[in-house]
């Protein structure tokens, strides 16, 4: 027939593009991490006062810093993409495209107290991302460590993210925010890795819907 591929074909290209995905996602989660890490590091040293917008970061610095945060929550949006539950995926696409925006806008909103508005609708707006993030993990959580398709340590991965990123909601004005950033980035790390189909075996998750 014209136009059919060969399953074996198929599936090699679907194995390809899930091991992208799943690649993009640690790369992503990894400068999560180191982002997350060196935050800790300028809190210890830092002259900008944890009252206002942009702490620990002077305001160069603070713009320099929310663009890899922006490049890490897009790199993980393939991977969001092969989440075998379509709510759950959307759930979890919305909170991490939301992160990705919140971050933008916190660079006007620089040196603001945080009672003002500005500051205020940046922090729900990453309240509300996060917890759709946490939410959409959740549901693929609750579902992967009941299925097949997820084997082994890898079925744990899906909901230890949600956890964490839940964890991250109630962490978000202490000092251990960004210790809690780092560990969930640590998860979404194992959630790429856990994509990554080995040799030509079946693809262990497939794109959403």
């Amino acid at each position: 027939m014209r136009g059919h591929r060969p399953r074996r074909t198929f599936d090699r290209m679907s194995s390809q593009s899930q091991t992208r995905a799943g690649l993009a996602c640690i790369a992503g989660a990894s400068i999560g991490v180191l982002a997350g890490v060196v935050t800790l590091v300028v809190q210890g040293s830092t002259s900008v006062s944890d009252e206002v917008w942009g702490y620990p970061w002077e305001e160069a610095a603070l713009v320099a810093m929310s663009l890899p945060w922006v490049l890490s929550h897009l790199l993980i949006v393939p991977a969001i993409l092969w989440l075998r539950s379509p709510a759950g995926a959307k759930l979890a696409l919305a909170g991490t495209v939301l992160l990705a925006i919140a971050e933008l806008a916190s660079i006007p909103v620089y040196g603001q107290q945080l009672s003002e508005t500005g500051p205020s609708v940046v922090a729900a707006l990453f309240a509300l991302a996060t917890l759709l993030l946490a939410g959409g993990f959740l549901v693929v959580g609750a579902k992967a460590t009941g299925t097949p398709e997820w084997t082994g340590w890898k079925r744990y991965t899906p909901l230890a993210v949600g956890l964490c990123a839940l964890a991250v909601t109630g962490l978000a004005m202490t000092p251990l925010a960004y210790v809690g950033i780092a560990v969930a980035n640590l998860c979404i790390a194992a959630f790429g890795l856990a994509l990554l189909p080995a040799g030509e075996a079946r693809p262990q998750a497939r794109p959403a819907g």
